[in-house]
C-alpha cells in the first residue's frame, strides 16, 4: 500500500509509528504481534466541547488498497 498515491486520491491524516520504539509502549501493547496495522478513526474537532473520536477500525497484517480506501470512506461517512 502506498500512503502517497492513496494520499493523492484522497487526502487524509496519516501518521507512522514504529511500535518499538521508546514512548510507544501503548502503541506496542495493542499492536506489538499485529504489524503492519492501520488503525482508523474520525475525528471531529469541535469547539464548543472535546473532540469526538469514533471507535477504531483496522486492517492487520496484510491489507489491499481497496481496502483502505472502503475503511477511510466508512470512517468519513461516519459509519465507523
Amino acid at each position: 500500500m502506498n500512503i502517497a498515491m492513496m494520499q493523492m486520491k484522497r487526502p487524509v491524516d496519516y501518521t507512522e509509528i514504529d511500535v518499538m520504539a521508546k514512548g510507544q509502549e501503548n502503541w506496542k501493547h495493542l499492536y506489538e504481534f499485529d504489524t503492519p496495522v492501520l488503525h482508523v478513526q474520525r475525528v471531529s474537532y469541535t469547539y464548543s466541547k472535546p473532540d469526538i473520536v469514533s471507535e477504531a477500525k483496522k486492517l492487520m497484517h496484510r491489507f489491499s488498497a481497496e481496502e483502505v480506501e472502503r475503511l477511510v470512506r466508512e470512517a468519513e461517512e461516519g459509519i465507523i
